[in-house]
């Protein structure tokens, strides 16, 4: 009895399981037909195979050439409706089935194209660009229908990286393809194969397609990587200017991102109403294959690096060895603000260099200050506060160099460049005749650094603050301690002047007029020449040489290095002996002459 209960209820579903097939049995060709063109005609292509199955099984033994033609369109929207529910497999084997019955007919160059297509969907890549490669030999297409073919055979290489062989493909689709969307794709594709072997010149007439509104370029991460790769490349190369213009073709990450998740949004629905209300297929096909590929850029977008910050900090760069340092300058300081560490201190400092090669330097100093309250043990400190040091000694601004090096050193007392920010101490507190300041400074650079190559210069400046505070006997000793301990250094012709200026400042008149003598002698064309003559000039008539002392102020009134006092002193102290001696016409002639 339970064997029975169980037995009625087992009928009834394989009776439910059978209905399908038992409704299609009982359908004629005509009706079968009908029910298979109406689901294509919606785009139901899965729901349209057991229709066009029923038929090619109820038919295809017929003798009847009209039923066997009747069939060629059933056999190759099979293939198609195998082909676009994704069993390629199967599609491939229908339109071989096709093929094989309808060698030259109508749709014959498609079904071969198809095959190609099922190939590479199987990931027979090989397999694919040659079944391509011959159908372009074997039949007719229009220029869009190779253009079509020619994106494939692209396809097929670029998914193995094989960018040199994709290009003749990728000219033909350029060339060829008559709509908007093909042309920029193969642009996008050709500017990125140019790009990694930096063929500028054959890149250039692809811009205007490439930086179209929502062009593929704004969408493509192998496009924008490319683009930065090379930007690079030219940079380091040294070519600014192309480095420049690359760099400013790359589309922002969040740009890329956010056109492409809205380009994929409007394919989608596009997609869609294709699939409702199907035309060309090939067209379907063609937005499917975007839409993939719009995917995957979507997937390698956000599985990126935001890359905008290195952007702005590449274009900033390239205005800056360009020498647009205004330009430079706004997108550092930009940079700057969104940038982490360390990019954000280095974008300040490069703002700084740029800001000193734009005058007025206020600005300079304005970054240089920001720098120094932000970063005061930042990498870029040291140079940066030697540089506003020096900045300040150009425009002769020697309280500001005093103020901002006392705080430098008070921020950074081991400053490497500690030496030259002492001399530069030593010499605005000079220039202030601050001398005790001076002396304080500069010999501290002598002590802290005695093997600096500016001690021959700090020692000058001491011997210069002893001589202007009439310390002749300290000054003339520092002076000979340059001549014999520094024989090469730039100040050994002046300071033995002035160990001659010391001795006359002492009334070692004798010595004064010999270490003239010997200056003149060695020195005959230094521009000190002229001061030299007029201090014998001076000894002459200190000692009473009345004659040398008028001979030698006239002979020093025709150096042209006298400042105007120093050609007055000449010409006043010989019309004064001139004038106690009497000589009144020499006197007339001195003065007129």
């Amino acid at each position: 009895m339970p064997a029975a209960r169980l037995r009625k209820p087992l009928c009834i579903w394989l009776i439910l399981a059978l209905l399908p097939s038992l409704s299609l049995a009982v359908l004629t060709p005509r009706e079968l037909r009908t029910s298979a063109f109406s689901k294509l005609a919606s785009g139901a292509y899965p729901e349209a195979i057991p229709d066009l199955e029923m038929l090619i099984e109820m038919l295809k033994d017929s003798s009847t050439p009209s039923v066997q033609a009747g069939l060629e369109m059933v056999y190759y929207n099979l293939g198609v409706s195998y082909f676009f529910t994704g069993e390629f497999a199967p599609a491939e084997k229908a339109f071989n089935v096709y093929l094989s019955k309808y060698r030259n007919k109508g749709k014959s160059h498609e079904a071969a194209l198809y095959i190609a297509d099922c190939k590479r969907f199987q990931n027979r890549i090989d397999d694919a660009i040659k079944a391509y490669h011959s159908i372009l030999r074997r039949y007719q297409y229009s220029a869009s229908q190779k253009a079509d073919i020619h994106s494939s055979i692209a396809r097929c290489h670029l998914s193995r990286d094989e960018w040199p062989e994709a290009m003749p493909s990728l000219l033909e689709v350029y060339f060829n393809a008559g709509d908007y969307m093909r042309r920029n794709w193969a642009a996008t594709l050709l500017g990125t194969a140019y790009l990694k072997e930096l063929d500028l010149d054959k890149l250039y007439p692809l811009m205007p397609l490439i930086l179209r509104p929502n062009s593929f370029a704004s969408r493509s991460v192998a496009f924008n990587m490319a683009a930065l790769e090379a930007g690079d490349s030219l940079f380091a190369d040294e070519r600014y200017r192309e480095a420049l213009w690359i760099f400013r073709i790359v589309y922002p990450y969040e740009t890329v991102g956010t056109r492409s998740r809205a380009h994929l949004d409007n394919l989608n629905r596009r997609a869609d109403a294709m699939r409702r209300a199907p035309g060309n297929p090939r067209e379907l096909m063609r937005m499917q294959e975007s839409l993939g590929e719009l995917e995957n850029e979507v997937k390698a977008i956000e599985a990126l690096d935001n890359y905008d910050i290195e952007l702005h900090y590449r274009i900033s760069r390239g205005y800056m060895e360009f020498q647009r340092y205004h330009e430079a300058r706004e997108m550092f300081l930009f940079v700057n603000t969104i940038a982490e560490e360390p990019l954000a201190q280095e974008t300040l400092y490069l703002a700084y260099q740029c800001c000193t090669q734009i005058k007025p330097w206020t600005q300079a100093f304005t970054v240089g200050k920001q720098f120094m309250a932000t970063y005061p043990a930042g990498e870029y400190f040291d140079p940066l506060t030697l540089s506003m040091a020096q900045l300040y000694a150009l425009e002769k601004r020697w309280p500001e160099i005093i103020d901002h090096l006392t705080l430098t050193l008070e921020i950074k007392p081991d400053h490497t460049a500690g030496a030259e920010c002492m001399f530069l101490l030593g010499y605005a507190s000079f220039m202030e005749e601050d001398f005790n300041s001076a002396l304080t400074w500069l010999r501290r650079l002598n002590e802290k650094y005695p093997t600096s190559a500016l001690r021959p210069d700090a020692t000058y400046w001491i011997a210069m603050c002893h001589l202007f505070e009439l310390e002749y006997a300290e000054a003339g000793e520092i002076f000979r301690k340059i001549v014999n301990d520094f024989p090469r250094c730039a100040y050994r012709e002046d300071s033995t002047f002035r160990i001659a200026v010391c001795d006359y400042g002492q009334s070692l008149f004798d010595e004064a007029d010999v270490g003239l003598i010997a200056f003149l002698d060695r020195y005959p064309q230094s521009r000190l020449a002229g001061e030299a003559t007029m201090m014998r000039g001076d000894v002459a008539g200190t000692v009473g040489r009345a004659a040398d002392a008028i001979a030698f102020y006239q002979q020093a009134m025709l150096h042209e290095e006298l400042n105007a006092e120093q050609y007055n002193h000449c010409a006043f102290q010989a019309g004064t002996i001139l004038y106690d001696d009497a000589d009144y016409e020499k006197l007339r002639t001195h003065f007129q002459s």
